[in-house]
């Protein structure tokens, strides 16, 4: 194919990116998180202050919420008030059409990742030709995981789009260091802090990854002007960092905080002779950070393989991936690096692609909060760029290797409009999932729609539920209560997080809501749903002789 083919085939890919996306975003239910994340974006245009809900910086939340805050007529709180009552609130007060003012949402988030993409092609085809520049949009875009959280309101897919539009720079930049570059580099990595609290590592990563950019053949700058430039930058991203929160409390003295997480607590102890000079950041951005370490250094359930504990296991991130990445991908990620141990790509630039996307999987894997594949999105993005260099080297079986991989991948459509519980063949697909990763790696709250349909269609008048997720089953018309916690006769719609021993809060059907212990609902385990709806709930219909048969296995145990 020629070269005008290829990017013709990319614009293609994007398109159908685009459609996959928008259909998701239309027939999912409103997710956890994205629960709050709407509104809060929505109430920073209104209010112009980030100080109420700081635990994520404000840009992609108010990037999805631009076209809500001129629709949203949600009386303003008169102080801070928790992230779920701001859903509560939004949706009562649009209680007509809040589902259509999340879908206005969805697709600046749809915007936003179909950028992600482009950015990913376009650099990959710079690199390594346009074939190459298709299969990274085939194996990103079309990802079942790219698909899902591109389509939420969360701050997951602008993390990504932050990693590429930062990274790709400082390598243009890093080949020739000229003011301009240094100056759009540093712009960038301002934005990228107000995106997510993860971006942060960009700063380190940059400086690291500064040293195996290729160079170009041209006489080098000098060392010192090259430095100058670089710490320009850097000064511009936090000049741009503190007008994105239009320098509110900006430039308080680090002892005017009363630090909460042990991390910055750390920080501020060894900084404490300098604690009088002003610190060039956002106060909510700092605050907020702080609150971020505050619940990450808490203890949260986590589920590996059937097992739970509240640490995190080491290989969380990697099994993730292997879960739910495409066959077709995964084969491609081998073969590349197979290809980088046989020196076939270039060493230089693949740890340039491939070092950060390692630093931020092991970083992650660090954290006792492992709670999804979306944390790492970065890393999966940095990955398909690189691999899609296979495309590019003058061996043909690993050309003929790269592009049948990727189009292998495109298998993972067939999860289609499910694609938040999409799993591979490794993982048993999107009914195994469940035995190997749960949370908003399957299930998230997203079926409750479906849930509503299933009832009307059967007709079930009386229902027990427990729901994973923050919006109310009530405004879905779903009349139900909550199922007890040893089993008895009648008909229950179960969250797949629940089923597998997840704890969590859920509501009682009566406008209260009480916590679920671990494990308290593992007995449906026991018997055989009869409908599984989106992958996420199962639905039981328990008589007398189930009850009785399982009151007979558990006296033998």
């Amino acid at each position: 194919m020629t070269e005008r083919r290829w990017k013709a085939a990319t614009w293609l890919v994007i398109a159908l990116q685009v459609a996959f996306s928008i259909h998701f975003a239309a027939t999912a239910s409103v997710t956890h998180d994205e629960y709050w994340h709407l509104p809060i974006g929505a109430m920073h245009w209104r209010t112009a202050r980030f100080d109420w809900e700081p635990l994520n910086p404000p840009l992609v939340r108010m990037w999805a919420g631009l076209p809500v805050a001129f629709l949203d007529g949600t009386p303003v709180p008169e102080k801070p008030i928790p992230p779920g009552e701001y859903g509560d609130r939004f949706v009562a007060a649009n209680r007509e059409r809040f589902q259509s003012l999340y879908f206005y949402g969805r697709l600046m988030m749809v915007a936003l990742s179909a950028v992600t993409t482009l950015l990913i092609a376009r650099w990959a085809g710079l690199l390594f030709g346009a074939a190459a520049g298709t299969v990274a949009a085939i194996t990103w875009g079309l990802s079942p995981t790219t698909i899902a959280h591109g389509s939420l309101v969360t701050t997951d897919m602008g993390a990504a789009l932050a990693f590429i539009a930062v990274l790709w720079p400082l390598e243009r930049f890093a080949a020739s260091p000229t003011w301009g570059r240094a100056l759009g580099w540093g712009s960038l990595l301002g934005l990228a802090q107000a995106m997510k609290y993860t971006c942060i590592l960009l700063y380190p990563l940059s400086l690291a990854c500064w040293w195996f950019a290729p160079r170009q053949d041209s006489p080098p700058q000098a060392p010192r002007t090259v430095a100058t430039r670089l710490l320009a930058g850097i000064a511009l991203s936090l000049l741009v960092l503190n007008t994105a929160y239009l320098f509110e409390g900006s430039f308080r003295p680090l002892s005017s905080y009363a630090l909460r997480s042990q991390s910055l607590k750390t920080i501020q102890n060894v900084f404490q002779p300098l604690s009088g000079l002003p610190v060039p950041l956002p106060a909510a951005w700092l605050t907020g950070l702080d609150e971020q370490r505050l619940v990450m250094e808490q203890q949260h359930p986590v589920y590996l393989d059937g097992v739970w504990n509240v640490t995190g296991f080491p290989d969380y991130y990697l099994k993730a991936i292997l879960y739910k990445t495409p066959l077709g991908t995964l084969a491609l990620f081998l073969i590349a690096l197979i290809a980088i141990v046989l020196r076939r790509l270039e060493l230089r630039r693949a740890v340039f692609l491939v070092g950060p996307a390692a630093a931020l999987i092991t970083l992650a894997s660090s954290e006792g909060m492992q709670l999804g594949v979306r944390y790492v999105l970065p890393s999966l993005a940095l990955m398909t760029l690189a691999a899609a260099a296979l495309v590019s080297v003058p061996v043909r079986w690993l050309k003929i290797a790269g592009l049948g991989c990727a189009f292998a991948s495109l298998a993972g459509l067939w999860s289609h409009p499910y694609e938040l519980a999409s799993f591979n063949l490794i993982a048993g697909g999107p009914d195994g999932g469940r035995y190997h990763l749960v949370d908003s790696n399957l299930d998230w709250g997203q079926d409750l729609k479906t849930l509503a349909d299933y009832i009307r269609r059967e007709k079930i008048d009386d229902i027990g539920l427990a729901y994973f997720g923050t919006a109310d089953p009530a405004f879905f018309g779903i009349k139900f209560h909550e199922p007890p916690s040893r089993p008895q006769p009648g008909v229950y719609a179960i969250s797949v997080n629940f089923v597998m021993g997840r704890p969590h809060v859920i509501l009682d059907g009566k406008g209260g809501s009480r916590a679920v212990n671990i494990h308290e609902f593992s007995y449906f385990q026991f018997f055989e749903p009869v409908a599984r709806l989106g992958h996420s709930i199962d639905v039981y219909r328990l008589s007398e002789s189930d009850v009785a048969e399982w009151e007979r296995a558990a006296s033998q145990r």
